[in-house]
Parts: structure tokens; C-alpha cells; sequence
């Protein structure tokens, strides 16, 4: 298991977000709707939260690496997403998981920035840039 997989304060979790992200997770569990799916935000007790993913054990925020790990048995290391921008696997498993679907399709930050979201589907590996932005959400939530 890795270690540095596993997030075990919220500490450790704070400095990967924007200071008005934080608060505005920590307020109420969050819903938001991209193509009529609706998915929900984690807060970080939920983004620190174990699970098992492809046989490895992480915290839900880095739920990304292990589907990169099975990805990359069978993908090309550089692909592009439904959107046609370029992508590596590298870049995607340095993604940052905000939150998921009933189906366990994951909404996440790139390894860039915390404002643009994407939409990760793990059954086929693809990945999606949505119209979702950090700054989007909040506005949403505070009409």
C-alpha cells in the first residue's frame, strides 16, 4: 500500500485547495449537475475517506492513481479526452477527486489548477472537460 496515498488530516488536505473552496465544502454536502447527472461534492472528511479501488487502497481524493494504474496496461501513455484536448496518464493520475456520481464517475481538478473541472468515467477511462468551473460552482450555490 502507498502510504502517501492515505490522507489522514485535514492538514494535509488544505493546502491542495483554494481557501474559499475549503469553506465553501465545509458549509453542507453539495450537488451539482453536469449533463443531468447529478454529482456530489466531497468535503474533506469524505476526501480522506478510504476505499479500495483495482486491488489499492487510497484516500477518495486520489482515487485517480489506481484507475491510471490499470489504465495504462492498455492505453497509450499520451490519449486525448472526448473534448480533443491532449492528456498523459501522469497528468491525470495527479488529478484531484471532488466528488462522484451514483456510478462512481468522478469529478475532479486537474493537476494544474483547482478551477476548471473534469469529468473522469471509469468504466471506459475517458475523460471529459465540463462546463463546471471552482468559481461557476460557488456562484451557483450563492444566487
Amino acid at each position: 500500500m502507498n502510504e502517501d496515498l492515505i490522507v489522514s488530516s485535514e492538514d494535509e488536505l488544505k493546502p491542495l485547495f483554494r481557501k474559499n473552496y475549503r469553506e465553501f465544502i465545509a458549509e453542507k454536502p453539495r450537488t451539482v449537475t453536469f449533463e443531468a447527472e447529478e454529482f456530489t461534492l466531497y468535503n474533506f472528511e469524505k476526501m480522506m475517506e478510504p476505499t479500495n479501488i483495482d486491488g489499492m487502497k487510497v484516500s477518495r481524493i486520489h482515487a485517480l492513481k489506481p484507475y491510471v494504474k490499470t489504465l495504462s496496461e492498455f492505453m497509450n501513455p499520451i490519449f486525448k479526452d472526448l473534448n480533443g484536448y491532449k492528456w498523459s496518464l501522469e497528468k491525470l493520475a495527479l488529478g484531484k477527486a471532488i466528488g462522484a456520481n451514483s456510478e462512481g464517475d468522478l469529478l475532479f481538478f486537474g493537476c494544474y489548477d483547482n478551477t476548471n473541472v473534469h469529468l473522469f468515467r471509469h468504466d471506459d477511462g475517458t475523460i471529459q472537460r465540463t462546463y463546471l468551473t471552482f468559481f461557476k460552482i460557488v456562484k451557483q450555490f450563492s444566487e
